[in-house]
């Protein structure tokens, strides 16, 4: 070989070798890049998810707070609903009613539903507004009720009243309907009918402590007929001091 041709060979060869060097060191080059590339998007990916798993935490934890204060707020509505429109516990803390019952006695006081005579009521106390009382319920609108001869009637008939502490009715003197609207808080023309006759008015009750001799009752000025607003129910259970349900 001669020298022109060794220097052509020499030059292509060092092209060839320069060429594949390159296209090795761009290679390497794009795997770096590559690679730089994959580390760099997976770190943001890593961070991505960190943010959105956290983001995801704190949600779930939110719902479930306001899941929790919708139950209590809701349980608490529930609760007023029914203590306020549907039943309520009662207790006991005066003499007035015994022997049916004593201090201490826990009740169960229903709000619905109709008054019955004879029945344990309780009603706020015409004297103090936020106070109650509980009686038995004696007389109801339409009744005629006289004490006479150590027995109250009711609309003509004596009443037997074995509920009575002891047996002994309070009132030192015989009343009638006409002398109990006189002190009762109503128009005492309300207390007659169309025809003249004296009746307890609609919308009023008569009420009495099964202790009459300790008892602040509608035969007393200070109590009078009950109008019915002032009402909050009857009693039907006990369910402390004697178990079941109230006679």
């Amino acid at each position: 070989m001669d020298k022109k041709e060794k220097d052509l060979f020499q030059e292509h060869d060092t092209k060839e070798r320069a060429e594949v060097l390159l296209e090795d060191e761009t290679v390497h080059n794009e795997v770096l890049m590559n690679a730089e590339e994959s580390f760099t998007g997976e770190g943001l990916d890593v961070n991505k998810k960190g943010e959105k798993e956290s983001r995801i935490k704190k949600e779930r934890m939110i719902r479930e707070v306001l899941s929790y204060a919708f139950i209590i707020v809701l349980a608490y509505v529930i609760a007023t609903l029914i203590s306020n429109y549907i039943f309520s516990l009662v207790t006991v803390e005066m003499s007035s009613m015994e022997p049916t019952l004593h201090e201490g006695d826990k009740l169960i006081l229903w709000r619905l539903g109709d008054l019955d005579r004879f029945g344990v009521v309780v009603f706020e106390d015409p004297r103090q507004p936020g106070k109650y009382l509980i009686k038995r319920l004696i007389g109801v609108p339409g009744d005629y009720l006289e004490y006479k001869n150590d027995k109250l009637h009711i609309n003509g008939e004596p009443l037997q009243e074995d509920y009575i502490k002891d047996g002994i009715y309070r009132p030192e003197k015989e009343y009638t309907l006409e002398d109990i609207c006189k002190i009762s808080e109503i128009d005492f023309s309300a207390c007659f009918t169309s025809d003249g006759e004296i009746r307890i008015p609609e919308g009023y009750y008569f009420v009495l402590g099964d202790n009459r001799q300790n008892s602040v009752d509608s035969d007393d000025e200070q109590i009078g007929l009950v109008p019915e607003e002032l009402f909050q129910g009857k009693i039907i259970f006990r369910i402390k001091g004697g178990f079941g349900r109230l006679n």
